[in-house]
C-alpha cells in the first residue's frame, strides 16, 4: 500500500496525464492567425526570412518576446513513466507529458504591435528544446468581445484557434489540448475598445516528451486551421 501510494505522488507531482479525447479542451471558432500574414507578421520581425519550403520561421534578428522552458530530458521522463504505467498496469492511462508550473502574464511578457485603428497585436513564442509537443493551461482567463486568440508551430502545421469571448467560464479557466513542436506562439488580437478586462496568465505549461503521440496516420498534425 505504501509503494502505491508513493507510485500514485509520483503520478501526480511529476507527470500530466492526457486523457483520451481531452475532455478538458474547449471548442474553437475557426479562422486563421493574422501573423500568417507576411504583412503583418513582418511587424516583428527584422532581417527575416520566412522558409518557403516549410514556412518556419527563421531569423536574423527577431523582436518576439520568447520564454524558454527548463532543459528536460525525455528519455529520463519516458523511463520514470514506464516505472509507473507497469506498477498501475491495470489504469488503463499513459503519462506522456511532465506539467511545468509558469507564472506567464502573455499580455505582459508578448511583443506587442499597435495597428492602424488602434486595435493591438501581442505575439509571444514559448520553446521547450526537447519537446515533442505542449499544451498550456491558464488559471485566469477572460477575453472580451472582438478579440482573437491562437496557439500554432513554428512550422505552421498545426493550429490551435481561434478562441474567443465564446470560451470565457465562469471560472477563468482554459486548457487546451497539445501542439507539436519544440516552439509554440501564442497570438492574441485585441480590439481597440474592450468590454470586459482581458486576462491571460498561464500557470502551467505541459511538455510532452512522448515520442509517438501524435500520429500522422490519423491526422493530428494536418494543416488545419482549426482544432
Amino acid at each position: 500500500i505504501k509503494l502505491y501510494d508513493k507510485i500514485m505522488k509520483t503520478k501526480l507531482s511529476l507527470l500530466l496525464l492526457i486523457i483520451p479525447g481531452f475532455i478538458y479542451s474547449q471548442l474553437s471558432h475557426g479562422g486563421k492567425p493574422t501573423t500568417f500574414s507576411p504583412e503583418y507578421l513582418n511587424l516583428f520581425l527584422s532581417n527575416s526570412t520566412n522558409n518557403e519550403r516549410t514556412g518556419k520561421i527563421a531569423s536574423v534578428n527577431d523582436k518576439i518576446a520568447k520564454h524558454s522552458l527548463p532543459l528536460l530530458d525525455n528519455n529520463v521522463l519516458q523511463s520514470r513513466a514506464d516505472s509507473i504505467n507497469k506498477a498501475c498496469s491495470t489504469c488503463g492511462r499513459s503519462y506522456v507529458a511532465k506539467i511545468l508550473p509558469v507564472d506567464i502574464d502573455v499580455k505582459a511578457m508578448a511583443s506587442v504591435q499597435y495597428l492602424e485603428d488602434s486595435s493591438k497585436l501581442f505575439l509571444l513564442k514559448i520553446a521547450s528544446v526537447t519537446a515533442n509537443g505542449m499544451s498550456f493551461k491558464f488559471d485566469k482567463f477572460q477575453l472580451p468581445l472582438g478579440s482573437r486568440l491562437f496557439f500554432y508551430n513554428s512550422e505552421k502545421t498545426m493550429v490551435l484557434g481561434k478562441f474567443n469571448e465564446l470560451n470565457n467560464r465562469r471560472q477563468q479557466t482554459f486548457r487546451r489540448q497539445p501542439i507539436i513542436g519544440d516552439t509554440i506562439f501564442i497570438e492574441y488580437f485585441e480590439p481597440f475598445i474592450t468590454n470586459i478586462e482581458p486576462k491571460l496568465h498561464l500557470n502551467g505549461i505541459s511538455h510532452l516528451f512522448a515520442p509517438n503521440f501524435f500520429n500522422p496516420k490519423k491526422g493530428s498534425n494536418s494543416n488545419s486551421t482549426s482544432q
